[in-house]
Formats: structure tokens, sequence, C-alpha cells
């Protein structure tokens, strides 16, 4: 399957069937460790998370709420449900922001 969203073997890509994953990387306010967020949504497009707010809860204890904009990275990559090998086309695909 084409990552770029083009042909794939001279047919359109069923788009509906593209999610994309978001990962930010957030640190806790109150102790300063990573917390992870994910979120599946149809689109690549990094601002539509980062305008988001994105609810966690920390090892430490503390729960709060950020906007996707205060994490330290973001990074992005086409999610397929049918393969739970993770990325089949080999490498990582992950953008940063």
């Amino acid at each position: 399957m084409d990552q770029l969203g083009g042909r794939v073997n001279g047919q359109e890509k069923d788009q509906a069937a593209v999610q994309y994953v978001h990962v930010l990387l957030f640190a806790c306010p109150q102790c300063g460790e990573p917390v992870v967020f994910a979120r599946l949504t149809a689109s690549r497009n990094l601002e539509e998370v980062d305008a988001d707010a994105a609810s966690y809860s920390c090892k430490c204890g503390h729960v709060g709420v950020l906007l996707g904009l205060r994490a330290r990275q973001h990074w992005v990559e086409e999610w397929h449900r049918n393969d739970p090998g993770g990325a089949a086309q080999g490498g990582t695909g992950l953008t940063s922001s």
C-alpha cells in the first residue's frame, strides 16, 4: 500500500480506511515525568490535534488536561486496523512536529 495516499496497483486507495494515530509526549507539570497520549483520527494534520485538549493521568497521581500544542513532541503514523503487526511497510512513518 502506498504511504503517500496515492494509487495502489493502479487503483485509488480507499481513503475511508486510512486513519492516523497521533502520539503526543508531555511532561507532567507536577513531577516532570513523561506522559504519552495517543489519538486516532481521520486526518494527518498536526494542527488539528495540537488544538485539542488531552486528558492524562501520571504515575505520580496527578490528573489533568493539557492542550496538544504544549506537547514536547508530536508524531503521526498511518494506522491500519487490519495490520496487527504495526508498520508492515517498513520504517516507522513517524512525522515529528
